[in-house]
């Protein structure tokens, strides 16, 4: 009982991971990183997250450089940091847009809701919300949303 293959884009030519995995090499050798020094670097922010996960061996980033493979989050976040990139374009290379997906999760009905977050890269983006602010609210008394708002 699976989706359609009909109703899932197919991608012509290079796969979004061979992709992002070409525009990663272009941004490692337009800083003029080796292989080596980018492992050295992962080895360093391995060691002050203390989690190995994110540690980029020399063959595991040619894997993701040239054979399309796919890094966990923990090896992206790294390459990020690494390349001086946001997390939201080193994530766009592999054609996750964080605005696409907030406008996903709010088309998508939900039975029982939960409190969520808006995590956008750039702080200077408007957040529009379709509602008036309380003209009598005082953000040195109260953070709460509920407090701010005119419902």
């Amino acid at each position: 009982m699976g989706t359609p293959s009909a109703s899932i884009p197919q991608i012509a030519g290079p796969s979004w991971a061979a992709q992002a995995g070409f525009k990663l090499r272009q941004v490692r050798e337009r800083l003029n990183l080796t292989l080596r020094r980018v492992e050295e670097a992962s080895l360093e922010i391995a060691g002050a997250e203390h989690n190995p996960e994110y540690v980029l061996s020399v063959a595991r980033l040619n894997q993701i450089e040239s054979d399309g493979s796919l890094p966990s989050i923990y090896k992206l976040s790294s390459l990020a940091a690494i390349y001086k990139l946001s997390l939201e374009e080193t994530m766009g290379f592999y054609g996750i847009s964080l605005r696409r997906m907030e406008e996903q999760r709010l088309k998508l009905p939900q039975a029982r809701t939960h409190p969520f977050s808006v995590e956008l890269g750039d702080p200077n983006r408007p957040i529009r919300f379709p509602v008036r602010f309380d003209p009598g609210f005082r953000p040195e008394k109260t953070e709460f949303l509920s407090r701010m708002v005119e419902l």
